[in-house]
């Protein structure tokens, strides 16, 4: 038999109440974890999208495209923007949505 210290208690989620054993306290279920998780996926995606767009207009207006690697340079620069943006956005939209 584990001894007292070993036992977990069984935590309430801090949004849904359910009781769960293996989290701390004020933390959630892996339910609400999941759903929190997936609406600031679905944010992320939109705010790395417009900040994607802003970019390209951006470049688009802005770089000469005479230059033989300006286009090639100017998708990486695209691309790198949409990645960063959302990874950013995912971890601040998921502490917010908490």
């Amino acid at each position: 038999m584990p001894s007292p210290a070993a036992w977990q208690p069984e935590v309430p989620c801090a949004r849904c109440g359910t009781h769960v054993t293996g989290i701390g306290w004020g933390e959630l279920c892996p339910a609400c974890r999941g759903k929190v998780v997936a609406r600031a996926r679905r944010v992320s995606r939109w705010i790395a999208l417009g900040a994607t767009v802003l970019t390209a207009l951006y470049i688009w207006w802005r770089m000469p495209m005479n230059l033989p690697l300006s286009r090639f340079y100017g998708g990486i620069a695209v691309l790198a923007t949409y990645v960063i943006v959302r990874r950013i956005a995912t971890v601040v939209a998921t502490e917010y949505f908490k």
